[in-house]
């Protein structure tokens, strides 16, 4: 077909070690967000001679011939369309592009987002990309694992976390896994 196939893996990585006991405090096992396992440096880029205003698009790993959407920008194989016309496979707040970097507050990919809701337009590009969670954006809750973590956005541990972490902004009190640094509630335990 013309085209090379980019084999990308996660690195191998060794059994995550078991957090320590604390007092008054049980832990369970939540999933990590796909992000926090396959880092996106990783993950490979798409390469469009221009950038598509719509549909949205990310860098999909699991893309193989025939998988609709993927092979977007006739380059990758994992370069995959999403979130809207005839790819329905939901995109993920990866697809927004700020062209001056991430910015310093949460956002996510909202199909149904359009001209004069608040929030959409966050990246100046697609409609579809949506601000959440942070004031003025307080009224729009940020969905659990579709969320993109703020430009800054870490945990910040008093002493070395054991158990595997991640940045989640759809993180809200009192939820599973949440609050695991003790500081920030989007901080959380997987």
């Amino acid at each position: 077909f013309g085209f090379q196939r980019h084999a990308l893996a996660p690195p191998a990585r060794a059994p995550a070690p078991r957090a320590p006991a604390m007092a008054g405090f049980r832990t369970a096992a939540v999933a990590c967000a796909a992000a926090a396992a396959f880092p996106a440096a990783l993950a490979g880029k798409c390469e469009f001679a221009n950038e598509p205003l719509f549909p949205g698009y990310f860098w999909d790993p699991s893309c193989a011939l025939g998988k609709v959407g993927c092979f977007a920008d006739n380059k990758n194989m994992e370069c995959r369309f999403c979130g809207g016309g005839n790819y329905t496979t939901p995109c993920p707040g990866s697809s927004c592009h700020f062209a001056g970097g991430d910015p310093f507050m949460p956002w996510y990919w909202d199909s149904d987002c359009k001209m004069g809701k608040l929030g959409c337009w966050a990246d100046g590009i697609h409609a579809e990309c949506r601000f959440c969670g942070n004031s003025p954006y307080t009224s729009i809750p940020c969905p659990e694992g579709r969320s993109s973590a703020p430009r800054g956005a870490e945990c910040t541990f008093d002493t070395e976390a054991t158990t595997k972490h991640y940045w989640e902004p759809g993180c809200t009190e009192g939820m599973h896994g949440c609050l695991a640094d003790g500081k920030h509630t989007q901080c959380r335990f997987c």
